[in-house]
């Protein structure tokens, strides 16, 4: 692939459904206006290319649990259970494509079940990185979401978008990683105290306390664990700068594309 610089956004599952409600419902507007800050962003840069993943919510969590599929043996009701959520999390990307399309962005939906797969220790295999190198290289915008996929052992297991945000990064050397989540930033401590406020600036030592020393609990219908499940796949990452903010407000996320103070920034 031709050198350039790739940056990844990942849109929660929490801001983009109703994800507390557990109703399998999309933030219709909030996306829009979302897809709006990134179009505007490339439009005034557009040296940089733009990776889109994106949660599952309340559109995907609640099926993975239903059906348990994280790492579990495959059977027919298993399959099935996977069958209905890759065509819900289709639905999703779909949504977010048509969203940025409308924007004139070539965003194009990707089928994360598709792309990847586990290896039999359990690692996430890029197999589709050639075909999306093509898409990037056209100035498209490939858009992911967390999924659940198959493995060499004849498994189901989740691939969050987050651990997808990792397995790019790497693959690609981006320079940045842009989270909008339902909070303001990172917290000393998970729940935080009515009082305390987010750090502005963590290290990698920092998230490694934060992740052994707080309870940091999450959505029952979570498969994916969370702030927790977040932190824990950034430890794997070098060299690239990561921010983590408040997206229910599309303002931070302009905020963020031009690398202005908001939320919790991590150097790692």
């Amino acid at each position: 692939m031709q050198p350039m610089e790739l940056w990844i956004i990942k849109l929660g599952g929490s801001i983009i459904t109703e994800k507390q409600n557990g109703i399998p419902v999309g933030r219709t507007r909030l996306v829009s206006q979302l897809c709006e800050k990134i179009a505007l962003f490339l439009q005034m840069n557009p040296n940089i290319r733009i990776l889109l993943l994106h949660g599952a919510g309340s559109v995907g969590h609640p099926l993975a649990k239903e059906y348990n599929l994280s790492d579990m043996p495959l059977n027919t009701k298993r399959t099935y259970g996977m069958a209905k959520t890759i065509l819900a999390m289709r639905g999703l990307s779909n949504e977010i494509s048509l969203a940025l399309q409308e924007c004139n962005v070539p965003a194009i939906p990707m089928q994360t079940s598709s792309m990847f797969y586990r290896d039999e220790d359990g690692r996430l295999i890029f197999a589709g990185q050639k075909i999306m190198e093509r898409m990037l290289e056209n100035r498209s915008l490939p858009v992911l979401s967390g999924d659940v996929v198959s493995t060499a052992n004849n498994m189901s297991s989740i691939a969050s978008a987050d651990e997808l945000a990792v397995v790019c990064a790497k693959a690609w050397k981006a320079t940045r990683i842009l989270f909008a989540t339902d909070v303001d930033g990172i917290y000393a401590n998970f729940p935080p105290a009515p009082s305390e406020t987010y750090l502005q600036n963590i290290t990698r030592d920092d998230i490694q306390r934060i992740i052994t020393e707080t309870d940091m609990p999450h959505n029952s219908q979570d498969v994916t664990k969370g702030m927790k499940g977040k932190l824990s796949a950034l430890l794997a990452m070098q060299s690239v700068q990561v921010s983590v903010f408040n997206g229910f407000d599309s303002k931070n996320l302009e905020l963020a594309l031009n690398k202005q103070p908001v939320g919790t920034n991590i150097q790692l």
